[in-house]
């Protein structure tokens, strides 16, 4: 384990972005952890790594609980 990163992390302030959705989405994490919440009816708690790729509905609306500096993500709009 390495104790110097978790140290790191712990250290870092956790934002908090929301997003209201108006078309669907793709959403892949390029970099960093986040964890996730999307509130379409059900209220749902995700934790995400890099890699993951989430399709999301429109009007749906998520909320990120981010490391600022390490989290990127890319959305990609469907019709």
């Amino acid at each position: 384990m390495d104790f110097d990163n978790k140290n790191d992390e712990l250290k870092q302030k956790k934002e908090l972005t929301q997003i209201l959705l108006h078309n669907s989405v793709i959403l892949k994490i390029t970099g960093g952890k986040a964890e996730i919440s999307m509130d379409n009816n059900l209220h749902i708690d995700i934790k995400i790594d890099a890699g993951m790729i989430l399709y999301i509905e429109k009007g749906t609306s998520i909320s990120f609980k981010h490391m600022k500096k390490k989290l990127m993500i890319v959305l990609n709009l469907l019709n």
